[in-house]
C-alpha cells in the first residue's frame, strides 16, 4: 500500500548522526528495493560532536552520493545569543529555527517528494503511537508526506543493518552517549551528560564560553537540585543557578538523583525525528 503511494516519489532522507536514521539510509539505499530518486539531508546546527560531522562523512561515501548540510539563519549559539537565553524545554526554538525551518525551504524545492525519517515505535511512548504514513495534509509545517519506515523496527534490527553493509555507528555511542544529535542536546539526561564530559574533554570550557556569552545558563535550574545551584559572575543576576559547572558536579557525581529523568521521551519535536 505504501510502496503505490511512492510512485514517481522523490525521497528525501533525513539524517542526523544518529544510530537510527543511518540505518535508515542504508535501508533505503541498499535493502529496500526502491527505484525512487533518493536524496540525503542533515540539518547542520552548528552544535554537533566532530565525530558526527565525520560520521556523516563516512555515511555519504558509503551511499555514493553527498548528504546535503542544510543549515538555519543563525547556527545554535548565535540564536542563543540573539534570544538572550538558551533553549528549554519548555521553549524547544532550537529545533524550529535549526531543523524544521531549513527542512521546509529545502522540501519545497522538491516537487513530489515523501520526507522519511528514522522513528521507532521502541524508543518511546510516544512513537508507539505514531503512524507509519502521514499524508501531506496531516504531516503539519512539512505540507508533504511523511514515512517512517523503521517505525516496527528493534534496536536489533538498526545494529544488524549496520553490520549488513559494512558501517559503523558513530563513535559516540561506543562511550555511553543514548543520543547524538545536538552536543550536548539541552534535553540530555544525567547518563549522557557524564558521558559527553568523558568523551569531550573540550566541552566543559566550550558551554563555559557558552554561557559567558548568553548570560545564563545552558541547562534550565530545574536539570539539577538546587542545592547544587551557583552564583556565577556572568549571570545577569547574583542568584544561584545551574551554571555548567554545577550541571558537571551533579553529572559525574553519585550522590544525586537523575531528576532530568522527568521526561518520557528523550526527543526534541519526537514526531519530526530529526534529532535521531
Amino acid at each position: 500500500m505504501i510502496r503505490e503511494r511512492l510512485k514517481n516519489k522523490t525521497l528525501v532522507v533525513a539524517c542526523s548522526g544518529g544510530k537510527d536514521s543511518t540505518a535508515l539510509a542504508l535501508w533505503i539505499q541498499f535493502e529496500s528495493g526502491l527505484e525512487n530518486e533518493q536524496r540525503f539531508i542533515s540539518c547542520d546546527t552548528g552544535h554537533e560532536h566532530a565525530w558526527t560531522y565525520q560520521h556523516l562523512d563516512q555515511l555519504a561515501v558509503k551511499l555514493g552520493q553527498p548528504i546535503l548540510k542544510l543549515r538555519g539563519e543563525h547556527t545554535f549559539i548565535e540564536m542563543a545569543v540573539h534570544k538572550k537565553r538558551f533553549p528549554s524545554a519548555k521553549a524547544r526554538f532550537c529545533t524550529g529555527a535549526l531543523k524544521i525551518e531549513p527542512s521546509i525551504k529545502y522540501l519545497e524545492t522538491v516537487p513530489d517528494s515523501v520526507l522519511l525519517t528514522g522513528i521507532r515505535a521502541e524508543e518511546s511512548p510516544v512513537r508507539g503511537r505514531m503512524a507509519e504514513w502521514v499524508e501531506a495534509e496531516d504531516a503539519g509545517h512539512y505540507n508533504v508526506p511523511l514515512w517512517r519506515p523503521l517505525l516496527k523496527w528493534t534496536i536489533k534490527d538498526v545494529i544488524q543493518c549496520h553490520k549488513r553493509n559494512g558501517m559503523a555507528m558513530n563513535p559516540l555511542y561506543l562511550k555511553g552517549a543514548s543520543r547524538v544529535g545536538c552536543w550536548p542536546c539541552i534535553m540530555s539526561r544525567k547518563s549522557d551528560l557524564k558521558a559527553a564530559f568523558i568523551a569531550d574533554p573540550d566541552l566543559l570550557d566550550r558551554l563555559r564560553g557558552y554561557e559567558r556569552l548568553v548570560g545564563g545558563t545552558f541547562f534550565y535550574d530545574g536539570t539539577i537540585p538546587a542545592v547544587l545551584h551557583r552564583a556565577e559572575p556572568y549571570f545577569r543576576d547574583s542568584l544561584p543557578h545551574a551554571s555548567i559547572d554545577a550541571v558537571n558536579e551533579w553529572a559525574m557525581g553519585e550522590d544525586h538523583e537523575d531528576q532530568i529523568n522527568i521526561f518520557a521521551d528523550p526527543s526534541c519535536l519526537s514526531a519530526y525525528g530529526l534529532c535521531e
